[in-house]
């Protein structure tokens, strides 16, 4: 008899803040599984180098049973453009402004990341945690700018309507 092979996901999640920045590997039952955080770089090739390896080893672990795929998440402070991988604009990271980070993280780990605002990462989770498939969710962050998110139909408005 063949012993049957199950499927299951993880996900990677990245938050990017102005002071901390976190990461955590998440099961597809939305188990944490392992989690990192740290300062903050203040360098672009610092944070890229950081996300890579982080990325690549968690990747790395689980690619080997073959039954185990890999999504990951990138969530920046500020106004995103997922069309071209890019933050626009950051009050908190002005120095990752116009950077192609999801197109080199493409290509030092493989995978592409997904990109949003922190305020849409964190919607989305709260929704995931608290809301109703029937009704519409909204999530609103205050710091050091403003951010909210929108959930309706169980699919996450993007902040920006253009996309």
């Amino acid at each position: 008899m063949k012993p049957q092979v199950v499927e299951t996901s993880h996900a990677i999640g990245f938050d990017v803040g102005g002071t901390t920045s976190r990461a955590a590997l998440v099961d597809d039952l939305g188990t944490i599984v392992s989690s990192v955080h740290r300062p903050t770089p203040d360098r672009y090739d610092e944070l890229l180098h950081w996300i890579a390896n982080i990325a690549s080893d968690w990747a790395q672990a689980f690619a080997s049973s073959n039954k185990t795929s890999i999504v990951i998440g990138l969530a920046l402070p500020g106004v995103v453009d997922p069309a071209t991988g890019t933050l626009i604009r950051s009050v908190n990271l002005p120095w990752l402004e116009g950077q192609p980070i999801v197109d080199q993280l493409e290509t030092e780990i493989g995978h592409r990341p997904v990109l949003m605002t922190d305020a849409e990462a964190a919607t989305w989770g709260e929704y995931i945690d608290f809301g109703s498939p029937a009704m519409p969710f909204a999530h609103l962050r205050l710091g050091t700018g403003v951010g909210c998110g929108i959930v309706v139909d169980g699919k996450l408005i993007p902040t920006d309507p253009s996309r």
